[in-house]
């Protein structure tokens, strides 16, 4: 899984990088092999695909297009090569909380939207404005000019005032991106129960601090967080096992462990018998 923006800005050499107070620009570019991974990002994320395309959680963004990704969220992508030149070129705008606050308390005093249902991202459509503004963009990572931290903060708010233009519902989402929603802990854990994903990152994800999130989850599910993920993982693996013969070793990495001894050790513990004799 990679942690976003963290892992693409300790790899310099694979991506053009133009930092902003505020906000990370990044140029991602495949040209060897198409990639299937994980992500969790730390701020939120806008995404333009300039070639190929780019599977976010089985929704779809091809050239052109584009998405803005709330901070805190965990997604599995794949990105594919455009059959034209066979890479996948993207634009990435790391967005931090306090740049978007900027943007909107300068820009959009009057701007009054009620608060939305929570959601993890908005994508936007593909749009000739959009494309001129993006290819106009490109330069600037080679340029002396990249380093002009203030000509591309106002690049930076002209694209997100292009954006509000472009798709309807941006500026509601823009403006819900900073309010802190509470999400069902039973919604947040039977999504992610397999994924490696930290506490802190639960936490977040539910849109609680760590420490109210311990509270919350010991008042509903009557255990710990870790607990209750090792008997959830556990209990399906039990599941795929008896009800699709499936192999105790070629299940243990979908539901979450790391390693098959750990796995085969826990499985004994909670249910009396290793998953080999489970499947006899």
């Amino acid at each position: 899984m990679l942690v976003l923006p963290k892992n693409i800005l300790q790899s310099p050499a694979k991506h053009r990088t133009i930092d902003l107070d505020g906000c990370t620009i990044v140029e991602s570019c495949l040209y060897d092999k198409e990639l299937t991974d994980s992500a969790y990002i730390l701020d939120h994320e806008l995404i333009y695909i300039r070639s190929g395309s780019l599977i976010v959680n089985e929704q779809k963004i091809e050239s052109g297009e584009a998405m803005l990704i709330r901070r805190d969220a965990y997604f599995d992508f794949r990105k594919q090569f455009s059959p034209e030149n066979h890479s996948y070129e993207s634009v990435l705008f790391f967005l931090k909380t306090e740049f978007i606050k900027e943007f909107i308390s300068s820009k959009l005093k009057n701007a009054k939207v009620e608060q939305s249902n929570h959601q993890n991202f908005i994508k936007i459509g593909s749009n000739d404005l959009l494309k001129g503004f993006i290819e106009s963009l490109i330069p600037y990572f080679s340029h002396k000019l990249g380093k002009q931290k203030t000509i591309l903060r106002l690049k930076t708010f002209e694209l997100l005032y292009q954006l509000i233009e472009i798709e309807r519902g941006f500026l509601h989402f823009l403006i819900n991106l900073n309010e802190s929603v509470k999400i069902s802990l039973v919604e947040i854990m039977e999504n992610n129960f397999t994924k490696k994903l930290t506490i802190e990152q639960l936490a977040a994800m539910s849109g609680r601090i760590s420490s109210t999130f311990k509270r919350d989850f010991r008042k509903q599910f009557q255990t710990t967080p870790m607990r209750w993920i090792k008997s959830r993982r556990l209990k399906l693996a039990k599941q795929l096992i008896e009800n699709s013969q499936c192999k105790p070793n070629e299940i243990y990495l979908d539901v979450g462990f790391e390693d098959y001894s750990h796995f085969s050790r826990e499985f004994k513990k909670e249910f009396g018998l290793s998953p080999s004799q489970l499947l006899s």
